[in-house]
């Protein structure tokens, strides 16, 4: 009987979406074991072309589930001058394969560099094999829209006949669970002490954090890549090279595109100013001038340590390198608040850190000479004292020595952490199962009348009236009515239009001109062969984007986690993607779904929240932070004064707001937050055109405010997690844990660090997905912080199948930053 009905609902899905459980099922024909990888690859097609890869990922890393950059060397052995279509292939997780490809036209003789973009997928690691290979280019047919862009023409060539290639296997992957942080230059400044594991065998989390932290060190200008996808893994770039280590000026034009877009898709880039010949604020030559905080520079030299020892080092008694060269920021008078912003100054109440917004992400400058050798030498700088500031971070960080003294000293404990997966929820929110479990149930229902009819039932009907030798008749006849009325049952419940659930992150900063969003959607294509989809290009945009298209998949457990497998069709085959402009792909059909991920930018898409005007709020709108010294000893008194309002199509559910009124003392414990901020959360949801007045919120009679410290502990515990204390389980509340993952998302970096010194255990942040999307940094300067979640509504990310824009139903992740002023922290 069980064959049966396997058989029965294998024929129901096969006819609802052109694939079974079973096909789904079978194992990757892309994983090769080690010693399969390890073996030499056999010349790939004629050899016309060598093709070797210079680097896999910016610095030879890269990250499962991530975009990433491969830059490869071309020769072109022949005398001839010709196209060549450069492909990388990638399997998706349908297992068909997607071929990153661009044209390029080699000089014989001649090894020319070149990049190809793409996506890794999330079950990808050290041992995974990908092939990159050279095609003779033919003319495309005039019909052929398979490599047409949003906004582009179609391409003229596709690829023929195989002329070389090379197989490469993934090395210098990561754990998708990891970060990376890319260092232009060769002093990591202590930022090494980010990737220090409890445990250098077993563990893959920080020590005394959660995420550990790649360094990809000792870059040059030539490593980095002409588009943002390939900076796309990391959250952080510091470039302290000067002179002949590199310049801004050593960009290209299309590198330089390449790092202000990735800036505005929330990047921080930080430059380390050299002590002598800073080219940074120059009018000229530099290209990312107009990114740069509006800031004018003085060069102080003969500066005594003890000027700015508070801002690197707790020891007072550290002995510092002699006089020094220090650089101190002026706000030029054409700035405005966002453009130079005051993130640290030192004992003479000189900025030394300067800060400016750019879309969603900023640019820091660093007027402090952290590249000295003897400053290095002496291990003056203590990252969690300097760098936890910088760059929005919280915990202790301590070298591998520091680490062992404290488990011979106190009995310290970095190891059996639960993991609390922010990820978890996604694949369930984009699901779409009420199809499929409609021709399952459809599927049983019909074997079991079937089963009834042909069997007892029809038996005993022809036994009464004297016909049983005629019940194998009976059973054929039945067994045919019964096909059709499963084939016609099936076929009403076939697909017959575009249908998309989504799930996105929406990001503003308030005065700026763009908006960033990540959505995973789950896109039900209804018929068979190809469809196309894309990302429609944005109206007359002062600015060049280049937004990101590709089939999507979550394997959660990271590189040395459980994977659940990966599902292949029979038919398998591969698609072509515009590398350089990855925002279509015709992809195979099969009445089914295809999940994707879409990486979105460009001018506001919605009208989102905003201060009120003066006849919306009624009252004062201006949003004002004001502090006054009280009278009893580090205590401050504070307000916040104005109102806001927005403008989206639903209301805002499980609305947040978080205060950052400034950052807090230094020296405090790396423990504790660097930042002074509380947290309310509304009880009621936030409607269109509905004035909120913000001092009502936080003033003293609210009765949901909270510190952000403890706000965050509460999302740090999934309610859901199986290992979580009781009083913390709520199984009741699984959309509700959904938004709590997403908010702990958002403040990954300032998430509650683990008690080292209490053998219990505490959670452990995990992602994987959603890299790139953390707004800590924020953390380090005073701002308002709206979160909220409209469900069951279009999503702003626009998306079209076959040229037609399609409607989206889901759910959208809004986060909307004020920036304030206030003061920075006092070094005297």
């Amino acid at each position: 009987m069980r064959s049966l009905i396997a058989a029965l609902t294998g024929v129901c899905l096969t006819i609802l979406y052109g694939g079974s459980p079973a096909a789904r099922a079978q194992e990757n024909p892309e994983s090769v074991s080690p010693a399969q990888a390890a073996a030499p690859a056999p010349p790939m097609g004629t050899g016309e072309v060598s093709v070797g890869v210079v680097q896999f990922g910016v610095g030879g890393k890269c990250r499962p589930g991530d975009w990433f950059g491969v830059q490869v060397e071309v020769a072109q052995r022949s005398d001839a001058f010709r196209e060549v279509v450069i492909r990388l292939d990638v399997p998706d997780a349908d297992g068909d394969s997607a071929w990153y490809e661009r044209v390029i036209v080699p000089n014989p003789g001649v090894k020319q560099r070149t990049w190809l973009y793409g996506r890794l997928p999330s079950r990808f690691d050290g041992n995974s094999v990908v092939t990159i290979s050279a095609h003779a280019a033919i003319e495309a047919k005039a019909n052929d829209t398979s490599s047409v862009g949003a906004g582009t023409r179609p391409s003229r060539f596709s690829a023929g006949k195989l002329i070389g290639g090379v197989q490469h296997r993934l090395a210098g992957a990561i754990p998708s669970t990891s970060g990376i942080l890319a260092v232009i230059g060769r002093q990591t400044m202590g930022l090494e002490l980010l990737g220090v594991r409890g445990n250098a065998v077993t563990t893959e989390h920080l020590a005394t954090g959660h995420e550990l932290t790649e360094l990809v060190a000792g870059l040059r200008p030539a490593d980095l890549p002409d588009r943002w996808m390939g900076l796309a893994p990391f959250e952080c770039i510091v470039w302290s090279a000067s002179g002949g280590d590199g310049e801004p000026a050593d960009l290209s034009e299309a590198q330089a595109e390449a790092v202000r877009e990735w800036v505005r898709r929330g990047g921080h880039l930080i430059a380390v100013l050299p002590p002598a010949g800073q080219a940074w604020t120059n009018p000229t030559g530099n290209p990312l001038r107009s990114i740069m905080p509006v800031v004018g520079v003085t060069r102080v030299e003969g500066v005594p340590p003890d000027r700015y020892r508070k801002l690197l080092n707790r020891d007072s008694n550290l002995v510092l390198p002699g006089m020094g060269v220090l650089h101190v920021f002026q706000r030029l008078p054409e700035a405005n608040a966002q453009d130079a912003r005051v993130v640290l100054k030192d004992a003479e109440d000189e900025c030394v850190v300067v800060r400016r917004a750019t879309g969603v992400g900023a640019v820091t400058l660093i007027g402090l000479d952290l590249t000295g050798r003897s400053l290095n030498a002496a291990r003056a700088i203590e990252p969690d004292v300097f760098w936890n500031r910088v760059l929005g971070r919280r915990g202790e960080l301590k070298t591998a020595d520091e680490l062992a003294k404290l488990r011979q000293t106190t009995g310290a404990f970095f190891d059996g952490r639960v993991p609390i997966r922010l990820d978890e929820g996604l694949r369930g929110e984009i699901a779409k199962q009420a199809r499929a479990a409609a021709g399952v149930l459809l599927a049983f229902g019909v074997f079991a009348v079937y089963w009834l009819v042909a069997g007892p039932l029809g038996y005993s009907a022809l036994r009464r009236r004297g016909l049983k030798q005629h019940s194998w008749l009976w059973f054929v006849l039945s067994a045919a009515v019964f096909t059709g009325v499963a084939w016609g049952g099936a076929s009403m419940l076939k697909p017959r239009r575009v249908e998309v659930q989504h799930l996105t992150v929406l990001d503003h900063v308030y005065g700026q001109p763009t908006e960033r969003a990540r959505a995973w959607m789950s896109v039900l294509l209804p018929r068979y062969g190809e469809q196309r989809i894309d990302i429609a290009p944005e109206p007359g945009g002062e600015v060049s984007w280049h937004n990101a298209l590709a089939s999507w998949e979550l394997e959660l457990g990271g590189a040395s986690g459980p994977s659940a497998g990966v599902g292949s069709y029979a038919d398998a085959r591969g698609y072509s993607v515009d590398s350089r402009q990855p925002d279509s792909m015709t992809v195979p059909a099969r009445s089914t779904v295809k999940q994707i991920q879409a990486d979105w930018a460009g001018g506001p898409i919605w009208k989102t929240v905003r201060p009120a005007t003066n006849a919306e709020a009624g009252v004062g709108h201006e949003i004002a932070l004001i502090e006054r010294e009280s009278r009893a000893a580090d205590e401050r008194s504070w307000e916040i004064h104005g109102s806001i309002v927005h403008d989206l199509p639903g209301p805002l559910e499980d609305v947040t707001l978080v205060l950052v009124r400034r950052q807090a003392r230094l020296h405090a414990p790396a423990a504790v937050l660097p930042v002074e901020a509380s947290a309310v959360k509304l009880p009621d949801p936030w409607r269109p055109g509905e004035p909120m007045v913000i001092d009502a919120q936080f003033g003293r009679r609210a009765s949901q405010i909270t510190g952000l410290a403890e706000y965050l502990a509460s999302l740090a515990a999934a309610p859901d997690d199986p290992y979580a204390p009781r009083p913390q389980r709520d199984p009741d509340r699984p959309s509700r844990d959904l938004a709590a993952r997403l908010s702990a998302m958002t403040f990954f970096s300032l998430l509650e660090p683990p008690d080292y010194r209490d053998t219990r255990s505490d959670p452990l942040a995990r992602r994987q997905a959603t890299h790139g999307l953390d707004l800590s940094l924020w953390a380090s300067q005073p701002c308002l912080i709206v979160l909220g979640h409209i469900t069951d509504r279009p999503g702003p990310v626009p998306i079209r199948v076959d040229g037609a824009e399609c409607e989206s139903r889901g759910r959208t992740f809004v986060r909307w930053v004020y920036p304030l002023d206030a003061p920075a922290p006092d070094a005297r």
